[in-house]
């Protein structure tokens, strides 16, 4: 059993194919001549014995084409997650697309409507309403920085609040060398998680990036690894160079994992986004999700799935109106590229803040994303062509119809957020736009839903464990 998520049957390339082998060609060439450096030791030792060249004092390494073949043969094209709840496992394949929550370092207090930390109750309190809506098909810790807990733990307290108020598929960042602590406590709760990876551009994976994916591998999990350049700083400023980059910092860390452990599953990643030269600040926008919906094509090039961080928004409130149209556009082009794992939900102001308005708020666009790539069904029943007939010209209309009785709740997708009635009700009913309408339902869900718990050896393992970073970590 997994959750089945949405399905996009025909995505749309931004890619020709014979641009895609122009971009796999270039890819080889400079993995060969130039080559990436990986910052830890081991790494290098497990790509060296693989037939690598590696200059151990630069850190660098060149990859022969067969080798990088050899990794791409291996590495398969669908891959599963286990959950707490068998019927959240989530199965990664070509056409599936989920949709999951992004993380920030700050949250917007919907009482106060300031920006602060974020506490072990509040990941608590945002991970049970992502468990409780239809449409968030996976979680992620919101906050990786936890307000009242020492900051050289903050991923590990971050991800058992998470593990401990969901079950829902879980994934998390690794955190400088966090790992260790991260899958021990996946184990304790019978769960694996989809751990990230990072590369940083250009062309370079820190130590404790690469001790994650060889400690992912060494696991058997599925992971995926990412990589973020920014046109014009840290990539080309042409979107094609950026997509070249992408890809070639994204092959390395495959095939680091897959010589690791030949086999196991393996996400695409990008977030890269232009710089805006005007003042340096990521210049969020089509773009992005351009390079993202690329990033996908290449994917699909190498039969092997895809997510994306490149969600984004500028906006700074849930009731900006930048921040629903960067939403919208963001979530269903990418949708429509075929990303199969779409980070974001209720995330604004870049990847600075998560708000819970913005959650519920984005759960509602992802419902009617999952309804427009359902698509249309024609058939002879759907067609109704014999009703047409019988109803005929006005006065004719179709209310009464058995056929409308049994299919308009199947053909229409049914938002709790939009407010569809007249302005004289709008009124009545208290004015509330959708921020404040999302509000509610949060409030709501934090009343009524109950997130089954831990086992208690699992919850007492997990603390143990914390107890055990804590240690290590503060003690240094």
């Amino acid at each position: 059993m997994t959750l089945a998520g949405f399905t996009c049957k025909n995505p749309i390339e931004l890619l020709t194919q014979d641009e895609k082998e122009a971009i796999h060609e270039k890819t080889l060439e400079i993995l060969k001549n130039t080559g990436v450096v990986f910052k830890w030791e081991p790494a290098l030792k497990v790509l060296k014995g693989a037939g690598c060249n590696v200059d151990f004092e630069s850190q660098r390494v060149k990859f022969p084409r067969d080798v990088v073949e050899g990794a791409l043969k291996s590495c398969p094209s669908s891959f599963r997650i286990k959950a707490r709840d068998p019927k959240y496992d989530q199965e990664f394949t070509m056409d599936r697309v989920y949709f999951v929550n992004q993380t920030g370092p700050a949250i917007y207090d919907f009482d106060t409507g300031v920006r602060r930390g974020a506490t072990v109750k509040d990941l608590s309190e945002i991970t049970r309403i992502c468990d409780a809506l239809e449409n968030i098909h996976g979680v992620n810790p919101p906050n990786l920085g936890v307000a009242d807990r020492p900051p050289e733990v903050g991923f590990e307290w971050a991800t058992a609040a998470m593990i401990r108020n969901s079950t829902k598929g879980a994934w998390t960042a690794s955190g400088v060398f966090t790992v260790q602590w991260l899958i021990e406590m996946a184990k304790a709760a019978g769960i694996q998680m989809l751990i990230a990876t990072t590369c940083e551009s250009p062309l370079t994976y820190p130590a404790d990036q690469c001790d994650a994916i060889m400690r992912i591998a060494k696991e058997g999990w599925g992971m995926f690894t990412d990589t973020g350049g920014e046109c014009g700083a840290s990539s080309p400023a042409t979107l094609a160079g950026t997509v070249l980059q992408v890809n070639t910092e994204l092959m390395a860390g495959l095939v680091l994992q897959q010589v690791v452990n030949p086999g196991v599953g393996f996400l695409r990643v990008t977030m890269a986004t232009p710089m805006d030269m005007r003042n340096g600040y990521y210049a969020i926008g089509i773009e992005g999700y351009m390079l993202a919906a690329a990033n996908a094509s290449m994917s699909r090039f190498y039969n092997i799935p895809s997510a994306s961080f490149d969600s984004l928004t500028g906006g700074k409130l849930p009731t900006d109106q930048q921040v629903g149209y960067e939403k919208a556009m963001s979530y269903l082009l990418l949708a429509q590229a075929g990303v199969g794992y779409i980070i974001g939900a209720g995330g604004i102001d870049d990847e600075a803040c998560v708000s819970i308005e913005q959650i519920v708020i984005d759960n509602e666009m992802f419902g009617m994303i999952g309804r427009y790539l359902q698509g249309i069904t024609v058939n002879e029943e759907t067609l109704a062509a014999d009703i047409i007939q019988r109803v005929g010209p006005i006065p004719g209309n179709f209310l009464k119809e058995a056929h409308t009785k049994k299919w308009w709740r199947e053909e229409q997708y049914l938002p709790t957020l939009n407010y569809r009635l007249s302005y004289k009700e709008w009124i009545r009913d208290g004015s509330k736009d959708v921020a404040a309408r999302a509000r509610e339902r949060a409030q709501e869900i934090l009343r009524i839903h109950e997130v089954p718990p831990l086992p208690e050896d699992a919850d007492r393992e997990i603390s143990r464990i914390l107890e055990a970073a804590e240690k290590e970590k503060l003690d240094k």
